[in-house]
């Protein structure tokens, strides 16, 4: 059986991970945002492809959705702005599900619904 500073050790661990992952994921899709680049192609006549076609062509919200998964993503990587980091990411993560449902795309749902439950844990 571990003691009680093992459980608390494995625990800082399992966070610290946790934060390295989510950060970590927001970093590529955000560069390619604030460079003005697509991250992703999908079928222009699929509702989810005209939608992200219209969001890249509005320039500037494009780079600001990019520059907040930068900010989330160096944020998780702190010590000091880990909660405000955690919640940023969850705020995200709820909208690009609650989009991903309403397009119909249920696998990206279930990544998303990792990636909420992730933010969960880092907020409690």
């Amino acid at each position: 059986m571990l003691k009680k500073d093992q459980k608390t050790t494995i625990y800082d661990y399992i966070i610290i991970f946790l934060r390295i992952v989510g950060g970590t994921v927001f970093i590529p899709s955000g560069l390619l945002k604030i460079q003005g680049k697509r991250f992703s192609y999908f079928c222009s006549e699929m509702y989810s492809g005209t939608f992200f076609n219209e969001l890249h062509q509005t320039g500037f919200y494009w780079n600001f959705l990019g520059f907040c998964q930068l900010l989330t993503a160096f944020l998780l990587f702190s010590q000091r702005y880990t909660v405000l980091a955690a919640l940023m990411f969850f705020s995200i993560c709820t909208n690009i599900f609650i989009f991903t449902l309403s397009v119909g795309l249920i696998d990206k749902s279930i990544i998303m619904i990792f990636m909420m439950s992730i933010a969960l844990l880092l907020i409690l």
